[in-house]
């Protein structure tokens, strides 16, 4: 059986849900882990926080390099707009 055919533009929106969607639950671990780090042992609290904060990161990074496009192309429009 053969894979479906995705075109570049459906591979990375979906890629960019993915990511998006991991982004939104890393975050909230973050901030889950941030604000009851009192109901947490220290070494959970390091594990959560810690190991999560590099997820997120990564995510971060992640997330930006899939809408490089957009961003690009926001800072060339705020550039032309400065001009004028």
């Amino acid at each position: 059986m053969a894979l479906p055919y995705w075109s570049p533009d459906t591979m990375q929106r979906t890629l960019l849900r993915i990511t998006n969607s991991l982004l939104l639950l890393s975050f909230l671990l973050q901030l889950g882990s941030g604000l009851g780090h009192g109901a947490l042992s220290h070494q959970q609290f390091e594990l959560m926080h810690e190991g999560n904060g590099y997820l997120l990161s990564s995510l971060v990074c992640v997330h930006v390099y899939l809408n490089r496009a957009w961003i690009k192309s926001q800072l060339s429009s705020l550039r032309s707009s400065k001009k004028k």
